[in-house]
């Protein structure tokens, strides 16, 4: 039995809105998504491109995820409401924000529960001797211009202090701040279960696992196809949509 030639995939053409954007991130070197944009947006031709560059011809897998995008984004009742090219942007960020995360998220279950509880201990105590011993201060913020940002309260003069109150400038205790800032920390703490299993591409999986919620979230469908894509890009995995269902299957 002869054997059957495996089908090539037909090369889509990038949307113009995806290319646009593309253009307009890959214009300012210091963009904040512009090393993301490079790699997971292709070119149309080998000449377009540069070092570092997803090229078109070669990456087809890249082209397909981004008309699935725009496919399922026609589909969002929310597409009308924004720019045409908005959407692109969006995905953009999400890609960003997936691939950035405290130190804290390396840590296994047992050292992020001891961090938060060290973190709410010693906020606590701080706050607790600032007050029992008069030590507490406000916190206000100057516009300038000689004095600029922001000042202890009690440090300033009275005359400055009378301004203040006045013109009812807000003034925040130093001790409710170390209360905020710790209920902030524990609160990022508490996401991190999204980081799955530690080890290798352990980065990768987190990434996966955050995209997918995306895509459920905003388009009713996790797109493993597009999630298995945009990491292999980013990280260098060899991720199929397969793998994508197991590995958000794992951490249900």
């Amino acid at each position: 039995m002869a054997q059957r030639k495996p089908r090539i995939p037909l090369v889509k053409t990038l949307p113009r809105s995806v290319q646009e954007e593309r253009d307009f991130i890959l214009y300012d070197v210091d963009h904040d998504f512009f090393d993301i944009a490079r790699r997971l947006i292709p070119c149309d031709s080998p000449e377009d491109s540069q070092d570092g560059d997803a090229l078109g011809t070669e990456q087809p897998a890249l082209l397909e995820m981004w008309v699935t995008l725009e496919k399922y984004e026609m589909k969002n009742p929310r597409f009308h409401e924004i720019s045409e090219d908005c959407w692109v942007y969006i995905f953009l960020e999400k890609v960003a924000s997936a691939m950035d995360f405290p130190r804290a998220h390396d840590k296994n279950t047992a050292d992020r529960l001891e961090l938060s509880d060290s973190i709410s201990k010693l906020s606590s105590e701080l706050a607790n001797l600032l007050r029992r011993n008069e030590l507490d201060c406000h916190i206000v913020h100057l516009p300038g211009p000689i004095f600029k940002g922001f000042m202890v309260y009690e440090d300033l003069v009275q005359k400055r202090q009378d301004r203040i109150d006045s013109q009812g400038m807000i003034k925040v205790k130093f001790s409710e701040m170390l209360n905020v800032i710790a209920g902030r920390a524990k609160d990022i703490i508490a996401e991190a279960p999204t980081s799955g299993k530690f080890g290798t591409n352990a980065a990768a999986r987190r990434f996966a696992r955050i995209i997918n919620d995306h895509n459920i979230n905003r388009y009713g469908s996790p797109l493993f196809h597009v999630t298995a894509t945009a990491t292999n890009a980013l990280y260098g995995t060899n991720y199929v949509k397969g793998d994508i269902h197991a590995l958000v299957k794992s951490q249900m």
